[in-house]
């Protein structure tokens, strides 16, 4: 009796085991799918991060590519730029000295009739400006220029060869006479007489 009861101890704690075995086996499988799972799950992230980061590491090249290339475009205009303002720098100082060298060389061929007050010759800002008393140049009332006029002209004119890319304005002025009863059916006014003289 004894040995049966103990027998029927046995057997109950046996399936009692076998129900746990049973229960541990079941929650380690789904553990183990679970785990499964979750391993999956990273590794689809990880390749996910990995392209992510390919991407971003690609964009970033690209766009230091880009920077370098504008840097060396920025250097190279900034070279050109600087050529360009020399270059400039060195055709103004050589205008200057053109523009010198003409103003010394009027003041000096043209002394006596500066002296007399006849002419005057003067540089501001780079220009340089001649200013002739009519009577060196014409007869009241005429537009003919004076023998002495024309070899006055000649003189400034050949000094005037040796300055370059220059605009040359002539501008022609009168006293202001009246114009006479003649002389107004040719020149109405003094203004007519003075572009005439510019002429």
């Amino acid at each position: 009796e004894k040995n049966r009861v103990l027998q029927s101890d046995a057997e109950a704690q046996t399936n009692d085991l076998q129900s746990q075995i049973f229960a541990l086996q079941e929650k380690n499988e789904k553990l183990q799918s679970e785990t499964e799972a979750q391993i999956r799950t990273l590794e689809n992230q990880i390749v996910a991060l990995e392209e992510r980061n390919n991407l971003l590491q690609n964009e970033a090249e690209a766009q230091a590519k880009d920077l370098q290339n504008n840097i060396l475009e920025l250097e190279d205009a900034n070279k050109v730029l600087r050529e360009d303002s020399a270059s400039r720098e060195r055709q103004r100082e050589e205008e200057m000295l053109e523009m010198k060298g003409a103003y010394e060389t009027l003041l000096e061929d043209m002394k006596s009739e500066i002296d007399k007050g006849k002419v005057t010759i003067t540089q501001l800002r780079g220009k340089l400006k001649v200013n002739m008393l009519d009577e060196i140049l014409f007869d009241s009332g005429k537009t003919t220029i004076k023998p002495q006029g024309v070899e006055v002209l000649k003189r400034v004119g050949n000094i005037l060869l040796d300055v370059k890319e220059r605009a040359i304005n002539i501008e022609g002025h009168t006293d202001n006479v009246p114009i006479g009863v003649e002389l107004s059916k040719k020149y109405p006014t003094n203004w007519e007489l003075s572009a005439a003289r510019a002429t």
